[in-house]
């Protein structure tokens, strides 16, 4: 099936191959969507600077984060914070700002982008839940769970066109996992690619090397990290199934060997899928991006002032109404999934212990009004340098919020 589905498609060269490892140790950083910039520029405008947005804005885009730890490890040799919040709050803001001053802004952000985006997302939060529910303290394993699909954004930056073909065809099957499609195309899967650039950015090897097997359902299970590597496949897993993406389980001789052969996947499915409803009820994409509708909305007033030929021109003297007021506070990401209770026990794994009801908090949390005083500067940021189709969502949520 794989060979009917790429026969159109030229399978990339040794010399290609060559190229993208020569790459990917020279990476310095990969595309953002515009709307994670723009959230992070806003956010470090304000005086005090607000740590706890800042980290975040990191948890909430996988290659940001990756993109600040690569600055956080250059900078503290052999440290692992033990999250985002550590890092931020260890690094000079100076540091932080440079992730702002050489943009590498994703030209679309489609529907496959904002479903790795928040795959990546709530596979971190089920990690995070089933460690810290055993009184497990495994901060890489959460940060592998995070990044572990971050070779796809290599391979938009190496080869777009070519990886664009191989989602093309991803998108026309609903049985083939993408690894594979890659695997046959590139010759590298995006786990192998991914684990080479966390390597060269400095990651220790208990997140790189649990990147490179995460889609490892060889016979023979792997050597080192066995546990790890068993839990971010099954995690992958559970939420890939949940969203509807073709991915493998990990295999039986695999969850054996890591002692956890006897985890509850259907519990899991149940508490995950309770997750993923409430995240999307709560249309995080939307919230995120209202931050960038806000920007436009401080710009178009700035431009307005400027132009103004009376002080006393409305556009100068408007006023906010209390719902506007409302949608201009600041967005704090801080979801805390509690998917249940479990108990670990030599063969016996893991298994739920509560509903899904009960154990949902709040997805969202109160944050201070980042756009109060945005100290913001049209001189250098201009509407033309938010993508077509970025703007374009940007003026639907405009019209939805009451604000055009």
């Amino acid at each position: 099936m794989i060979n009917n589905l790429i026969k159109d498609i030229p399978k990339t060269s040794q010399l290609e191959q060559k190229l993208l490892q020569a790459r990917i140790k020279e990476l310095e950083s990969l595309p953002l969507p515009s709307c994670t910039m723009l959230e992070l520029s806003t956010i470090l405008k304000t005086e005090p600077v607000d740590l706890t947005a800042v980290a975040n804005c990191f948890a909430h885009d996988h290659v940001m984060l990756a993109q600040m730890l690569r600055i956080f490890y250059r900078s503290f040799p052999g440290v692992n914070p033990t999250s985002p919040l550590d890092a931020a709050a260890m690094l000079p803001i100076d540091r932080i700002q440079t992730l702002t001053y050489v943009p590498h802004i994703l030209e679309t952000f489609g529907d496959r982008e904002v479903q790795e985006w928040n795959h990546a997302y709530s596979c971190r939060i089920l990690m995070e839940s089933i460690l810290d529910d055993n009184g497990i303290d495994n901060p890489e394993l959460i940060r592998a769970a995070h990044l572990h699909d971050i070779g796809k954004n290599v391979f938009r930056d190496w080869s777009p066109k070519k990886y664009k073909l191989v989602e093309n065809h991803a998108n026309a099957s609903s049985e083939v996992p993408l690894y594979k499609l890659e695997n046959a195309v590139l010759q590298i899967d995006h786990a192998k690619a991914g684990a080479e650039l966390l390597k060269a950015w400095g990651f220790s090897e208990a997140v790189w090397r649990v990147v490179e097997q995460h889609h490892n359902h060889d016979d023979d299970p792997p050597e080192t990290f066995v546990f790890e590597t068993a839990l971010l496949q099954f995690v992958n897993y559970i939420d890939c199934k949940v969203r509807g993406i073709p991915c493998e389980p990990p295999s039986a001789k695999l969850m054996k060997k890591a002692r956890i052969a006897e985890i509850d996947e259907e519990g899991y499915l149940g508490s995950q899928k309770a997750l993923i409803d409430r995240l999307r009820a709560n249309d995080n994409e939307a919230i995120r991006k209202s931050v960038v509708v806000k920007m436009l909305e401080q710009e178009k007033l700035a431009q307005a002032q400027q132009t103004a030929e009376e002080p006393e021109t409305p556009a100068a003297e408007e006023t906010v109404s209390e719902p506007e007021k409302k949608e201009e506070q600041g967005i704090a990401f801080s979801p805390r999934f509690r998917s249940a209770s479990f108990s670990i026990s030599a063969g016996n794994g893991f298994t739920p212990a509560v509903t899904p009801e009960e154990s949902l908090s709040s997805a969202l949390d109160e944050a201070d009004d980042v756009l109060e005083n945005p100290d913001f500067d049209p001189e250098q940021y201009n509407s033309s340098d938010v993508p077509a189709s970025t703007a374009k969502k940007e003026e639907e949520l405009l019209r939805k919020m009451g604000l055009k």
